[in-house]
């Protein structure tokens, strides 16, 4: 607990100096009292924490050292007179707080209503992903699904999806105002795949980030209106502190990037055809792995470019792939005394992807101050970030064909990527393993995709104290993103061989104004607390996609340069105004009762139904602080109620028909005039109304065994009605969905979070702490007519719907025809039967979720380790159904023997269409291919256990660093996303997606996550 430099002084009066610093982080702890025991006399220790006390007699020999939030210590100075003493936390003492909607502070005991918050040193070192994915098997109730790469976007879900046709994500506020987490390029916009440029989240800095609440159910967030019907994530960000001087805190770390799960392919079989060597190299047959066994010695020349070689497999994963590094700097400058603190930070993170030529940077400035005015009446804060990135050639995801997974299904394992490096032919073109001469390398190097985004987000807050009890707030913020995207496929790329090149720029701007006026007054017995306030959001949208095709010569390639043009541009605003007030009344601080109303005006409803109200009303009762005999054991107990409903409005310009003007016709430049055309398929309604969720929770909170034991147990049930959702419609009204008020999605489940200081010594503690959650979903009910409602196609006959009685997510597909005694049945020649009509093969939720942290503090070194889980979900496979069809997969090796021995094979258990068993000989290949197109062959149980994060740490002890400018030193080594301990999918990461979107439970060649070890040094002046 402390440490002492020892002297000897024996005098009638000497005089005793040290510092005191806090004993988590070395930090000097300025204000602390020190006093001879007994006495009057002492003294405070100033920014440095230091301080000087003169001792009378060798009589008083006692300092007694006390801060408020720390434990008081006692400590003999008869044999010392410096002195460095280091105190502790005392959890009994300091109370909870939290930071709820609209950036109030609340003792987390008078909350009726579950919030979970996550402190900067829990986030983890790791920061060249999106930061929400450090928050995976931390917080109960919130399911997240990274998408692979650094700067990529992640899907947040909290308490399942509520939502049909709209996003599924929280609201992300900073510091008291609301920010943009768009995607402007999401890899789920179309069936051909495309790339994930990252979302809001991803460009925040974490060594910005103080703490982090999740505020989860309509309770919790119904005083941020119509966007918080998904739940609300608070970021509170570090600011200055007191201190004498400047201080310096500073980071640089490094993460390796290294290929995850990648498929496991047959290697008994080469390239080839029913048992052959391809007569076309450059045709299918030649991608396919149903060729001849591969004997030693066994050579040919039936590859692309016909070269005789040795045939034998390659790895083509680690030839083409590499350790990606990224680089991490960050120094942050602090100061402030008893009126005014300022901090500024600058942090940059530079990325070399998993392939070359693909990389990725971001430089964040951000500086926040805070000062007290009018005689500390006035306090403002004040922060300004700016955010500049960039990245070049992406990773393509999905069914693109820049997709290196999608390649990588293509190329036979018996061509070695060495091979394709030479991707381009003389006179320029490409030269692949097929008839389009695809080739990885031509991508890598030749396709060009670029984009960079500046982003500027500020926040100012005037605080006056109009007196003790009432004070009044007033805030307002602004973001600013101005996104641009260049793409070239250069002239003779596979499937542009005409080339094409285009421009796509966004810029938006959400502006946010708030007030609040607030008021405290203890009367007798009861605290009262009341806050009424309003808020005014604006939102404005401009998007331009300019480009052409058809480039004439290949020096002259750019978005303008193509014999056709394309232009599309569009622009949306949307305004949101607003007026709450909640108010919250303590008895004997113990039993509580909040309520709350808001009332929203949205620009994008008709003007009849464009306001709507939501209430809310929340309860908790501190039995455990109440006068009576408790068990010793309990150290805290309370228990927690509450009800609430938010609304939801929609997207701008969904009550009237819309009208666009297009640009010059190709073909037609002197037409003289610009024709024009209705925008969108969907048929408009100007009766829409507000959507609205309304949910009840119960929660129980206990601390026992003088709070060595915690534990968190909720309860929740959400309904959503009223969605406003596109239905399908006849194509002879001239559109093809009409929008509608429908549909009701229920939520409702359990939340668990238990942690466990299972050993407490003075020099080592072990603490467990377990989160875990369920969620059972349903959709109730969409609209009479309407058996099924769309949320993510496929480019095969895979989609994810929601379908009434259903849980949301319902995964559809083609299935064998089976008969009676579900036996598959077959075809004359042995192949089975497909029913081509979609069936339900599975759902792409898990409704279970776990985490289970361990924490090792020995001396000064710490280790953690966390283990988490999904369950109960499934999931297609389209990489697996690949492999089936070209033969790669190792099931397909099931009867080549056989066949190409004696010429028969019969895999067993197939009837024909009469019912009879069948009984004739099946071709391996013909039957594999065939099956490949059944879908529900490739439906797995996407249940996992992973360990998802391991660190180490060490920390310089004080007595080393105290003749250093150093306040602290440590040094971090972890890993993220290191192994899956059980998966029952086979040759596929189960937990990455190729989009951020609603409809997960497809994988299509999605990009593994990569596995991450990292270093870090952390260095405080």
């Amino acid at each position: 607990m402390f440490m002492l430099t020892t002297g000897a002084l024996y005098a009638q009066e000497r005089t005793v100096t040290g510092t005191v610093t806090d004993a988590s982080d070395n930090s000097p702890l300025p204000g602390v009292n020190v006093l001879i025991k007994g006495t009057s006399l002492g003294a405070v220790t100033d920014f440095d924490g230091n301080f000087s006390v003169a001792i009378p007699s060798p009589e008083n020999n006692t300092l007694t050292f006390s801060f408020i939030g720390y434990k008081t210590t006692d400590f003999n100075v008869s044999n010392t007179d410096n002195l460095q003493i280091a105190l502790e936390a005392d959890a009994e003492e300091l109370e909870e707080v939290v930071v709820t909607a609209l950036g109030i502070k609340r003792e987390e005991r008078s909350l009726g209503y579950a919030v979970s918050e996550v402190k900067a040193e829990d986030i983890g070192d790791n920061s060249s992903a999106n930061i929400m994915n450090s928050l995976n098997g931390k917080v109960a109730g919130v399911q997240i699904t990274p998408v692979a790469g650094p700067n990529s976007s992640s899907n947040v879900v909290i308490r399942g999806n509520a939502v049909l046709n709209g996003s599924n994500q929280p609201l992300y506020v900073i510091d008291g105002v609301p920010m943009t987490n768009s995607n402007y390029d999401n890899a789920s916009d179309s069936d051909s795949g495309g790339l994930d440029t990252g979302d809001g989240m991803s460009a925040v800095n974490p060594d910005d980030i103080e703490s982090m609440s999740v505020l989860k159910g309509p309770a919790a967030t119904a005083l941020y209106g119509t966007r918080a019907i998904n739940g609300v994530i608070l970021i509170t960000t570090k600011q200055g502190d007191k201190r004498k001087g400047i201080g310096i805190d500073f980071s640089t770390g490094v993460n390796f990037d290294m290929m995850g799960i990648t498929p496991d392919y047959q290697r008994d079989y080469a390239h080839g055809t029913q048992g052959n060597f391809p007569t076309d190299p450059t045709s299918t047959d030649g991608t396919r792995m149903y060729g001849p066994k591969i004997t030693p010695g066994m050579r040919s020349d039936s590859y692309y470019d016909g070269v005789m070689r040795d045939v034998q497999h390659y790895n083509i994963y680690d030839q083409l792939f590499q350790t990606g590094v990224t680089f991490n700097n960050s120094i942050a400058l602090t100061g402030g005394n008893e009126k005014s603190s300022v901090r500024f930070s600058y942090s940059n993170m530079s990325n070399d992807g998993m392939v070359d030529n693909s990389t990725f940077n971001r430089n964040t400035f951000n500086l926040r101050g805070t000062t007290k005015m009018a005689n500390d009446k006035l306090t403002i804060d004040s922060r300004v970030t700016y955010t500049h990135q960039k990245s070049t050639n992406r990773m393509a995801l999905g069914n693109s064909v820049y997709n290196y997974n999608r390649a990588m299904m293509q190329v036979p394992t018996t061509v070695s990527m060495d091979f394709l490096r030479n991707y381009k032919t003389p006179d320029g073109r490409p030269f692949g393993y097929n008839d389009k001469n695809e080739n990885p390398y031509w991508t890598m190097y030749e396709v060009n995709n670029e984009d960079q985004s500046d982003r500027m987000m500020g926040m100012l807050s005037l605080n006056y104290e109009i007196n003790e009890n009432l004070s009044v707030v007033a805030r307002g913020g602004t973001d600013v993103t101005s996104w641009r995207q260049n793409v070239l496929d250069p002239m003779y790329t596979p499937f542009f061989e005409d080339g094409r090149a285009f421009e796509r720029t966004n810029l938006q701007t959400e502006n946010n104004m708030d007030f609040l006026l607030m008021y405290n007054k203890k009367f007798g017995n009861f605290d009262i607390s009341a806050t009424a306030g309003g808020s005014y959001m604006y939102q404005i949208h401009d998007r331009t996609d300019i480009g052409s095709v058809k480039f004439i010569s290949d020096d002259l390639q750019h978005p303008g340069a193509g014999q056709d043009r394309f232009i599309d541009l569009s622009r949306y605003e949307r305004a949101i105004s607003s007026v709450y007030a909640t108010a919250s009344i303590g008895y004997k601080g113990f039993l509580f009762l909040d309520v709350s109303g808001r009332n929203d005006w949205s620009s994008t409803l008709p003007m009849n139904n464009n306001s709507y109200f939501y209430p809310s009303v929340s309860g908790s009762w501190v039995f455990s602080d109440m006068d009576w005999n408790t068990p010793e054991w309990l150290s805290f107990g309370k228990l927690r109620a509450s009800w609430a409903q938010v609304g939801s409005d929609t997207d701008p310009y969904s009550l009237a028909v819309q009208y666009r003007v297009l640009g010059n016709p190709v073909g037609n430049p002197n037409w003289g005039f610009n024709p024009g055309q209705i925008e969108g398929e969907i048929i408009p309604n100007a009766n829409l109304r507000p959507s609205m969720s309304s949910s009840y929770e119960f929660g129980l909170d206990l601390r026992l065994f003088n709070n060595k034991v915690s534990l968190d147990l909720a309860y929740y049930n959400q309904r959503a009605t009223d969605q406003i959702m596109p239905i399908d419609i006849s194509d002879a009204s001239g559109f093809t969905q009409a929008l509608i008020n429908a549909g009701e999605i229920q939520n409702k489940g359990f939340e668990w979070l238990v942690n466990v200081r299972t050993v407490e010594t003075d020099n080592f503690s072990w603490d467990m702490t377990f989160t875990g959650s369920y969620n059972q979903n349903e959709v109730v009910s969409l609209t009479e007519g309407v058996e099924s409602y769309m949320i993510q196609r496929s480019n095969g006959t895979v989609s994810v719907q929601a379908i009434p009685g259903q849980a949301y997510g319902t995964i559809m597909g083609t299935t064998y025809v089976r008969d009676d005694n579900n036996n598959i049945v077959v075809d004359e020649g042995g192949l089975p039967i497909v029913n081509q009509d979609a069936s339900e093969i599975g759902n792409g939720i898990q409704p279970w979720m776990a985490g289970w942290r361990n924490t090792f503090n020995y001396k000064n070194f710490s280790f953690s380790v966390l283990i988490d889980g999904k369950f109960g979900g499934q999931l297609y496979s389209e990489t697996n159904s690949q492999m089936y069809s070209n033969g790669k997969h190792h099931d397909t090796l099931i009867g080549r023997d056989e066949y190409y021995s004696t010429g028969h094979w019969n895999p067993g258990n197939l009837v024909t269409s009469d019912g009879q068993p069948y009984t004739g000989s099946v071709d391996p290949e013909l039957y594999y291919r065939r099956v490949a197109s059944v879908d529900e062959q490739f439906i797995y149980n996407s249940s996992f256990i992973k360990l998802r994060d391991v660190s180490i740490s060490y920390r310089l002890p004080n007595k080393a660093l105290e003749k250093t400018p150093f306040r602290n030193l440590s040094f971090t080594a972890y890993g993220n996303n290191l192994l899956y301990l059980w998966t029952s999918v086979p040759n596929i990461d189960p937990e990455s997606s190729f989009h951020a979107g609603n409809g997960q439970g497809i994988e299509f060649l999605n990009m593994p996550l990569p596995r991450t070890v990292g270093f870090r040094l952390n260095a405080n002046f």
